[in-house]
């Protein structure tokens, strides 16, 4: 899993790298196929990046301390439903644009 994550990573650099350079190219010389290409390879970082998170959250979830991440910011004595919550930021770290969240 360790691997497929970076894999992941580095697929979503070489992937944006792509996307820049391919939009900056068709916008330059007028070819909108080109551009469409770039516009692509934003969807593909999307999808790529998706699947990191879900990789790095099955670590947590498994307490697999081959990540570092996980080996830093969790342990075997943590609830199954916090650690699978434990990847998201808490409130004050979130975006100012986000909606708050209705209290009952």
């Amino acid at each position: 899993m360790l691997i497929a994550g970076k894999a992941c990573l580095i697929l979503v650099l070489a992937t944006s790298l792509y996307g820049i350079a391919a939009s900056l190219y068709g916008a330059r010389t007028g070819r909108r196929e080109w551009v469409a290409s770039g516009r692509r390879a934003v969807y593909a970082v999307a999808a790529t990046t998706a699947l990191a998170f879900v990789i790095l959250e099955a670590a947590f979830l498994r307490s697999d301390f081959t990540f570092t991440l996980v080996t830093t910011h969790s342990s075997t004595t943590t609830r199954t439903k916090r650690r699978a919550r434990w990847t998201v930021p808490p409130r004050r770290w979130r975006s100012p644009c986000t909606l708050p969240r209705r209290r009952r």
